[in-house]
């Protein structure tokens, strides 16, 4: 995971200075539990304008699907409250900037299933701007069967670690080199796509939806989720090289490197990975900046 591409800092007051806890460095969280029904499901694949029948379509034999997105509404709990076992975090908890996701799917979450997540710190890094913490995030099923694994980079800007430099288990990816990557698709973003995604997600951070906030973290306006961004890309793959059959997603990774304000149009380019059962990505904003950059979703199944 890497947070090499130039970020835009606000002007903040003197650095927070944080300490890691070496000692209990890959310890779990205390877990969060959720329940899962039909209407949470049915909710968020609506707040990414994904209409595929396994996601929407109730009468469906066998019943819906989450999204491949979804866990990230389930490991949101412990997103919101920090990096664990950073102390000194707790004032700049909520302010972190999400700027990696990789997720491994198991299974298909479904209506009915009891969930337990769990975080824990892999890494803490010292960058110019701030810490670049590694979180990892583990979500199993009411028997202790895997469901999810994620690995989140969140850049927390204004903070400084006490002794220098921690590292832990991070797992560091080289990028391949990438394939020509061809248009397969785009799409706007409303002016309430951000105020959607939050209340039918259940991930709400304020700088998505009040312009005041946004502006106080140093945004001219407020900006989409990144993993509302990644949910309308991974649909978008779906529909051209999985033939829209998202139950065959079983992974997903990228870089967030810029951002997408409301009334925005994203495009999607992609192409198949030789040899691999691997589609890679990127993402763009209609000024031709990039959104999403080193993205893969790797499918299972299919021709």
């Amino acid at each position: 995971m890497s947070t090499s591409e130039p970020i835009s800092v606000p002007d903040l007051p003197p650095p927070l200075m944080v300490k890691v806890d070496e000692p209990r460095l890959g310890d779990p969280t205390e877990p969060v539990e959720h329940l899962i029904d039909e209407r949470w499901l049915v909710a968020f694949a609506t707040a990414v304008h994904d209409d595929s029948p396994a996601l929407v379509d109730l009468e469906r034999p066998g019943g819906i699907i989450a999204h491949p997105m979804f866990p990230a509404c389930v490991e949101w709990p412990l997103f919101s409250q920090g990096a664990p076992n950073i102390h000194g975090l707790e004032p700049r908890a909520h302010a972190g900037l999400h700027v990696s996701h990789d997720v491994r799917l198991y299974r298909p979450i479904r209506p009915g299933d009891h969930l337990v997540t769990t975080a824990h710190l892999e890494t803490a890094l010292q960058r110019s701007v701030g810490i670049y913490a590694g979180m990892g995030f583990t979500t199993k099923d009411a028997d202790g069967e895997l469901v999810a694994e994620t690995r989140e980079g969140i850049l927390y800007i204004g903070v400084q670690l006490i002794d220098g430099i921690s590292e832990g288990m991070t797992k560091h990816y080289q990028p391949l080199e990438p394939p020509p990557l061809h248009t397969i698709g785009s799409f706007e973003i409303p002016p309430s796509e951000a105020i959607l995604y939050s209340e039918c997600s259940g991930i709400y951070n304020p700088i998505h939806t009040d312009p005041r906030a946004a502006r106080d973290a140093g945004l001219e306006a407020p900006v989409l989720h990144g993993t509302a961004t990644l949910a309308r890309v991974v649909s978008t793959i779906v529909g051209a090289h999985a033939d829209g059959d998202p139950s065959r997603v079983s992974g997903i990774r990228a870089r967030f490197v810029g951002t997408v304000t409301m009334g925005a149009t994203v495009t999607v380019t992609a192409a198949p990975v030789e040899g691999e059962d691997q589609i890679q990505f990127e993402a763009h904003n209609d000024k031709g900046e990039r959104v999403l950059s080193e993205g893969f979703v790797t499918l299972t199944g299919g021709s």
